[in-house]
């Protein structure tokens, strides 16, 4: 059987629910922020790890793209750092030949692994996790670093980036993020204002 509350009962029994739920908002919307902010250093601690084993197997670092005979970037590291972060599948259907956007490796865009999303970010294309690229960086010119060459030492450098969501680039192509050593912390999200 149901029972209902008539009157001055069931309007203070809304009204204190409203007001239960007004103060419960802010801290379930301050929960989520905290867990898509985990997610996210999570992400980018396990790229970081995979970059680290590409080295051990290669002795340097992923460059920043690879190339063409031109010198015209074709795909980006994030493709090449995938059979480190268990896609070697997903790896091995690209034409590495080819630029990002041929007509072959465009197909493979919408398979982005969830690793390179970004949980602020809605496309399912789009990745904010980038290398920093410039003079003194792990990925200055066009091919990888190895450790010997990185004299403030692993520890002390930066070697993975998560840059603004109006920043963030589809994940296949050869885009960079320029370090502007004038201004290094330009266009990079703050963790203390709440975002990943």
């Amino acid at each position: 059987a149901w029972e209902f509350e008539s009157g001055s009962n069931a309007n203070m029994n809304i009204a204190t629910s409203g007001i239960l739920v007004s103060l419960l908002l802010p801290a379930i919307n301050a929960a989520r922020e905290a867990a898509r902010r985990t997610d996210s250093a999570n992400k980018l601690r396990q790229i970081a790890l995979s970059m680290h084993i590409y080295h051990e197997m290669h002795k340097k670092f992923p460059a920043r793209a690879n190339f063409d005979a031109e010198g015209k970037p074709l795909l980006s590291w994030r493709v090449h750092l995938l059979p480190f972060l268990e896609n070697e599948t997903l790896y091995k259907q690209f034409k590495l030949d080819e630029p990002w956007d041929s007509e072959h490796n465009k197909k493979l865009i919408e398979q982005m692994p969830d690793i390179y999303r970004n949980p602020n970010v809605p496309s399912s294309t789009m990745t904010t996790y980038q290398l920093p690229v410039g003079k003194g960086t792990i990925a200055e010119g066009n091919d990888g670093r190895p450790m010997s060459a990185i004299s403030d030492g692993a520890v002390n450098t930066i070697i993975l980036l998560g840059v603004n969501e109006d920043q963030a680039v589809t994940w296949t192509k050869p885009d960079v993020c320029n370090i502007d050593m004038e201004k290094p912390l330009a266009g990079f999200r703050s963790v203390g204002a709440g975002r990943p």
